[in-house]
């Protein structure tokens, strides 16, 4: 499977505790303070193509045409942010204690978010905290 990854392809794009970038700029990384690091930030191309869709909905081709110069993996901003945040998103209770329980014990994380009716993505962040991929559930 094909993977976009932040520093191969939108330049290296990663969540700091601070909230800035690598080059100490704010404004593109999460402004919040993350519970936990990302390490490599990975997404499918099935993901940032539904985002894609999601964004373009209803847009006229120009509006569309303009956005295509935005990052790829700006669309997962706002699921990232909230992962990072701790908030897991649809999970079941069980699920969401587990990634709490897993803060403290380093285990993989897992949330899942609603993208669209009946679509959602998941992101998963590894025990050993050095990689994140943005995935949908049959991408597994």
């Amino acid at each position: 499977m094909t993977m976009i990854y932040a520093g191969a392809h939108v330049g290296h794009w990663r969540v700091r505790e601070d909230g800035r970038s690598p080059s100490g700029a704010a404004g593109s990384e999460p402004s919040e303070q993350g519970r936990f690091p990302v390490g490599r930030l990975f997404a499918t191309p099935g993901v940032v193509a539904l985002l894609e869709e999601i964004r373009d909905a209803g847009r006229p081709y120009s509006v569309q045409g303009a956005a295509c110069n935005e990052s790829p993996m700006s669309l997962v901003l706002p699921f990232l942010r909230r992962h990072v945040a701790g908030d897991w998103g649809d999970v079941g209770a069980e699920d969401w204690k587990a990634n709490d329980e897993a803060l403290v014990t380093g285990e993989r994380l897992l949330s899942a978010y609603v993208v669209r009716l009946g679509e959602r993505l998941w992101i998963i962040t590894e025990a050993d905290r050095s990689l994140t991929t943005v995935l949908l559930p049959d991408e597994y």
